[in-house]
């Protein structure tokens, strides 16, 4: 699969999006089971075989909706450092899931190309932070009771099948977990709703559900196994962290606030003027930089080996006092006899580029995974012509 389109046929892309996306749960089946190719019975079995990548956090064992104690399916053991981790011991697993209990397999991106990949294509395509966890469930026993992701969720089943009920309701837009209890279930209960449809998933099937959409799901075969993607952009919210960030380098947001009983005619005249610095801050071409650039981090670094092959490092020499470049609140400006120029990429890589000595291209970009290459090569550019960089050769030099 090498693009959304890929992933979600024979629905289209345009289709899912005027009619799915955010909006509606959908079935979408695949007669031919092209995406089961994805991860079968014995892909799962060479993940499970990494011993040691399976620690307490990447592997859970649950059982009539309660999470199984670590310390029954995972032994203590010491790592390379001398700290202590707990890690699942395969044949207590095995004996878990003998007695019924399902499987949940977290990260699985990490460990396995093809998952990889269809995260990849997601989280290109929503500009999303994107994860994968497997589930393994056996007939007749239902792990998860009723409930709502805080994310949208791709399901795609691999092996065996599961019925999954989809409810007609769909919480608000949901940010924080529900504590466990059982005043959480009959709360969840009392306000998933009637039955919307049941999607009969077989290998190859992809469900799509939209983040808070109420759903449950039962293995109908003797063992099943779906991989569930998380598709989590940044909400609003996430702007808080970002203004606060950026609100500190403005001495206006730094000073005390008026005493308002002393004089809350000046406490409201001061919120006022901060409020428009933040609208102004918020509006501002340098902010969009950085909201674009916190989208770009939620990517996971999509890097693979292909040794023996190294690419060989393109060597920058940096020239001192030939301009400089600013923070604005269009970003970062290169500054220049000549005036002028945005420069259109993230202040915090070009200062850092511009306090060393010598840099490569391939070190800048894996210190900022969020920089586009293109962009950046533009960048360096623009720099090399107002004379700030130089082309040079690796002989010689003793780092930067």
């Amino acid at each position: 699969m090498q693009s959304f389109d890929d992933l979600i046929a024979p629905m289209s892309a345009a289709e899912f999006f005027s009619a799915h996306h955010d909006r509606k749960p959908v079935h979408i089946p695949c007669p031919e089971g092209r995406r089961k190719a994805m991860l079968d019975w014995a892909g799962l079995n060479r993940i499970l075989d990494l011993h040691t990548y399976w620690i307490e956090p990447h592997m859970k064992l649950v059982m009539g909706n309660r999470a199984a104690l670590t310390e029954h399916y995972c032994d203590e053991v010491e790592t390379l450092d001398g700290n202590k981790t707990l890690r699942a011991n395969p044949a207590k697993v095995k004996a878990f899931l003998g007695m019924g209990a399902s499987m949940v397999a977290n990260r699985v991106h990490d460990v396995s190309p093809p998952v990889r990949d269809v995260a990849a294509i997601l989280e290109e395509t929503f500009g999303a932070g994107v994860g994968a966890n497997i589930y393994c469930s056996f007939k007749g026993v239902q792990a998860f009771q009723s409930h709502y992701d805080l994310h949208d969720v791709f399901a795609i089943h691999t092996e065996g099948e599961k019925t999954w009920t989809v409810y007609e309701n769909r919480a608000d837009t949901p940010v924080n977990p529900l504590p466990p209890g059982d005043a959480t279930s009959q709360y969840l209960n009392a306000s998933k709703g009637n039955v919307l449809f049941e999607a009969h998933m077989k290998p190859g099937d992809l469900l799509y559900l939209p983040r808070g959409w109420y759903h449950d799901a039962l293995a109908s075969s003797d063992a099943s196994m779906h991989v569930t993607f998380s598709v989590s952009p940044n909400t609003g919210l996430s702007l808080f962290k970002l203004l606060e960030r950026e609100a500190k380098r403005d001495s206006a947001f730094r000073a005390f606030l008026p005493h308002a009983l002393d004089d809350e005619e000046a406490l409201q005249q001061r919120l006022g003027e901060l409020g428009d610095r933040l609208k102004a801050l918020v509006t501002s071409p340098a902010f969009a930089t950085e909201v674009k650039i916190a989208q770009r981090k939620l990517k996971n670094d999509p890097t693979r080996f292909d040794l023996p092959h190294v690419a060989k490092p393109q060597f920058y020499a940096v020239n001192r006092g030939a301009g400089r470049v600013t923070k604005t609140d269009q970003g970062a400006m290169l500054e220049t006899q000549s005036g002028q120029t945005p420069l259109g990429i993230s202040y915090e890589a070009v200062d850092h580029l511009l306090k060393q000595q010598f840099f490569t291209v391939e070190d800048m970009l894996a210190r900022f995974p969020y920089l586009e290459r293109d962009e950046f090569e533009a960048t360096l550019a623009r720099l090399e012509q107002a004379n700030l960089i130089a082309r040079t050769q690796a002989e010689g030099m003793g780092g930067g």
